[in-house]
C-alpha cells in the first residue's frame, strides 16, 4: 500500500477545527481508514463524540516534547489512507512544524498539505492572535476562513487582500458552517505554502529552484547561537 497522506490543521481554540475534520471524513470512502492524531493538551468538546463514533476514524493521543511528537503505539487492523495532526493553540507552530518532519522522517511519510483554520473574530480582536495565524499561514498551503460574520465587513476585507497578496501562492477560502465547498481540493496533493522546509530537490516547489531549497533556513525555524529563535511566534494561553 502506498504511504498515507498526513495533513496538519492549524487553529485556535473553537476556530471550528473538528467540525471541519467531521466534514472532510463525510466525504471519504468507507475504505479510506483515517488516523486523527488529538493534542492531549486540547480541552474535550461534544464533537469528540460525533467524530470518535465513524468507524473510519481513529483517535491517537499525542503530546509534543521538545520538538519531538510522542504518542502510545497504534494497532490498525490495516494502514491509514490520511492522517490528520490537530495541535493544541498552546504549541508553538514553529516546534509542530520541526516535530512533524521528525515523525514523518521516522515513520517513512511525506506531508501531503498543512492547513490553517483562521478564526476571524479573535484576529480583530488581538493582534497577538493575528501574528500567531499569520505564523501558521506561513506554513500552509490553505487557509479556511472562518468566524467571519460578526466581524466589520471594512476590516475583513482589507485584511485579506493583505495576506493573499503576503502569502502567495498559498489558497484562501472562506468556509460556511465549517464546511468547505469542495473537500477533495482541500485534500489535494499539490504544494501553495511558502515555506520551504518539507521540499527537496527531488520536489521543488514550482516558485523555488534548486540551489534556494538546498540553501534554505525558515525565517521562523532560524536558531541563535543561544538557542532562541530568531522570530519568535507569539504564544497563546
Amino acid at each position: 500500500m502506498s504511504s498515507p497522506e498526513v495533513y496538519l490543521i492549524f487553529g485556535i481554540h473553537n476556530s471550528g477545527r473538528r467540525s471541519l475534520l467531521l466534514d472532510l471524513i463525510e466525504d471519504f470512502k468507507d475504505v479510506d481508514s483515517t488516523l486523527y492524531f488529538r493534542d492531549s493538551e486540547t480541552p474535550t468538546q461534544e464533537i469528540d463524540n460525533i467524530l470518535e463514533s465513524k468507524e473510519i476514524l481513529h483517535r491517537c493521543d499525542f503530546a509534543l516534547n521538545k520538538c519531538k511528537i510522542t504518542h502510545a503505539s497504534i494497532t490498525l487492523k490495516c494502514s491509514p489512507r490520511k492522517i490528520f495532526f490537530l495541535p493544541d493553540q498552546t504549541r508553538d507552530p514553529a516546534d509542530c512544524i520541526e516535530a512533524l518532519k521528525a515523525w514523518l522522517t521516522k515513520n517513512q511519510c511525506q506531508l501531503t498539505r498543512i492547513i490553517t483554520l483562521a478564526h476571524c473574530q479573535k484576529i480583530f480582536e488581538s493582534k497577538v492572535i493575528d501574528e500567531w495565524h499569520q505564523a501558521c499561514m506561513h506554513f500552509s498551503d490553505f487557509v479556511l476562513v472562518n468566524q467571519k460574520d460578526t466581524v466589520n465587513k471594512k476590516w475583513l476585507n482589507k485584511w485579506i487582500s493583505e495576506i493573499r497578496k503576503k502569502f502567495y501562492p498559498t489558497r484562501f477560502e472562506f468556509i460556511k458552517k465549517n464546511k468547505v465547498h469542495n473537500p477533495s481540493d482541500i485534500l489535494d496533493h499539490r504544494v501553495y505554502r511558502n515555506s520551504l522546509f518539507f521540499d527537496n530537490t527531488e520536489e521543488v516547489c514550482e516558485h523555488s529552484d534548486e540551489e534556494e531549497v538546498e540553501n534554505y533556513e525558515d525565517k521562523y525555524l532560524r536558531k541563535l547561537l543561544n538557542g532562541k529563535r530568531a522570530c519568535v511566534i507569539p504564544k497563546i494561553k
